[in-house]
């Protein structure tokens, strides 16, 4: 009886172990294999969620990343008032940061949280959390993605986000190079 037991509780355990394991090695396949494609005219949307919300990697305090790691040509600063009280009640305050040819604006809160808001990434100094930077091939592009649904890539690539904000990141391509990466990003 005692050995049943055991055995049991050692089949048991197993089941737990691998019922844990297996949602997150499907989901990783599921994101990769199954992601939502879809082509219009000369454009791919690709529905990847996740690579949206920090999609150059700047982590909480983009503005302070920037400043650590990169150049900063220009900073342009534009505070916002309430309209209700103009000139007496920040809100917040837009910063738009210049590096080499490259443009970001950040919203810093009253409270100090710093958000991303956009990007317009035009060197191959910043790249994507997937690894894809400018100048890149479209195949270069292609293997970074990893989505065997995708095997070809028209002029636009649309990586559609968690917000209704529809296409957050897009990819521009000049002949079979990656010119531009643009980010709009969403403010709460």
């Amino acid at each position: 009886m005692k050995s049943i037991l055991s055995l049991l509780f050692f089949f048991l355990l197993v089941v737990i172990i691998t019922a844990c394991q297996s949602p997150k090695k499907k989901n990783n396949e599921q994101f990769k294999s199954n992601s939502n494609v879809e082509k219009k005219s000369d454009t791919l949307i690709l529905d990847l969620p996740n690579e949206s919300a920090d999609p150059f990697g700047l982590g909480d305090s983009p503005f302070t990343y920037l400043a650590a790691n990169h150049t900063i040509d220009t900073v342009n600063i534009h505070d916002m008032f309430s309209e209700d009280e103009p000139d007496t009640t920040l809100l917040g305050t837009y910063y738009t940061v210049i590096s080499n040819s490259n443009q970001f604006v950040f919203y810093t809160r009253s409270d100090g949280k710093e958000l991303f808001d956009s990007a317009d990434i035009l060197t191959p100094d910043f790249s994507t959390n997937m690894g894809i930077q400018v100048g890149m091939s479209k195949q270069e592009v292609i293997q970074k993605i990893n989505n065997p649904a995708i095997t070809t890539l028209p002029g636009y690539l649309l990586l559609a986000g968690d917000e209704d904000n529809s296409y957050p990141l897009c990819f521009e391509f000049k002949s079979d190079k990656l010119r531009r990466i643009s980010y709009d990003g969403y403010l709460d």
